[in-house]
């Protein structure tokens, strides 16, 4: 059974209704952004031939979107380490059908995305490529099952400006809060990493 290359950076969702795994895209051994997608499902990989897909990318993130919408969403990501993407798909099952915006949201690479039961939250990661971090809480509304509106969350209790950059989050269904932990930055004497958890509402 035909595996993915050998990469890192790549995206992967679980997609429920499918039951399987969406993996797209990464960076190849030789620092390529990839655009190729494969499913997983009891233990095989099966390589899939989309009509449309989006451009090649490795840091993007995807999670499950339920309701209208159904599908596996990726948003994001960088491309052969010349910029910061701002597009969102969905993928269908067969093939990738791109998510339109009616107003201009964040370009982001390394971010983190989840659902909380009514929009998709979207945090932390790099603006561009040279790893400046955002602190910014972005949200996408879906008005439909492709399309939606994109609005930024003033952080007036200032949590968000204290995550480090580079931290991972997990949203906490049952108290509504995102959790971060860890994250890096570059120091002086080289790359300072962090181990520490904070809970943002």
């Amino acid at each position: 059974y035909p595996c993915p290359s050998a990469r890192q950076m790549t995206t992967m969702a679980y997609d429920p209704p499918r039951s399987y795994h969406v993996l797209f895209g990464g960076q190849s051994s030789g620092r390529l952004s990839l655009n190729d997608t494969f499913t997983f499902a009891a233990g095989r990989w099966t390589a899939r031939d989309p009509a449309a897909k989006p451009s090649a990318r490795d840091r993007a993130a995807a999670t499950f979107v339920p309701g209208n919408v159904n599908k596996v969403v990726l948003f994001g990501g960088q491309q052969a380490w010349v910029t910061a993407l701002c597009d969102m798909w969905a993928w269908t099952g067969s093939t990738w059908e791109p998510i339109s915006a009616s107003n201009q949201g964040p370009c982001l690479h390394s971010h983190d995305m989840a659902w909380d039961g009514n929009r998709l939250i979207v945090t932390g990661g790099y603006v561009d490529t040279n790893d400046t971090p955002s602190h910014d809480k972005w949200y996408f509304d879906f008005v439909s099952a492709s399309s939606g509106t994109w609005t930024k969350d003033p952080d007036l209790a200032g949590c968000y400006a204290a995550v480090h950059p580079g931290a991972r989050m997990a949203y906490d269904i049952p108290s509504r809060k995102k959790v971060f932990f860890g994250g890096e930055e570059n120091g002086p004497g080289g790359v300072i990493r962090y181990g520490d958890t904070t809970l943002c509402d």
